[in-house]
């Protein structure tokens, strides 16, 4: 699977084989991947709870609000 191939007597330049997009192979690895990732538990923990746990988290760690802000005034003439 290297994408070269050779003349039948072995001699001569390497041609590349391009390969087109093939829907069933890209099918086949997102069902074997989604059986890997439901076998492993924390596969599961990674993908689904820890960004919940990072989005509380950030939701109440970084707040936008301005409370007592303390405000100079200079006189400017």
């Amino acid at each position: 699977m290297n994408g070269t191939t050779k003349h039948k007597d072995g001699n001569g330049p390497q041609q590349t084989d391009l390969r087109h997009f093939d829907l069933r192979r890209l099918i086949a690895l997102v069902t074997k991947e989604s059986y890997q990732a439901l076998r492993d538990p924390s596969t599961l923990l990674i993908a689904f709870v820890l960004p919940v746990v990072l989005l509380l988290l950030f939701a109440y760690a970084v707040s936008l609000d301005a409370k007592d802000v303390r405000v100079g005034v200079v006189p400017y003439w």
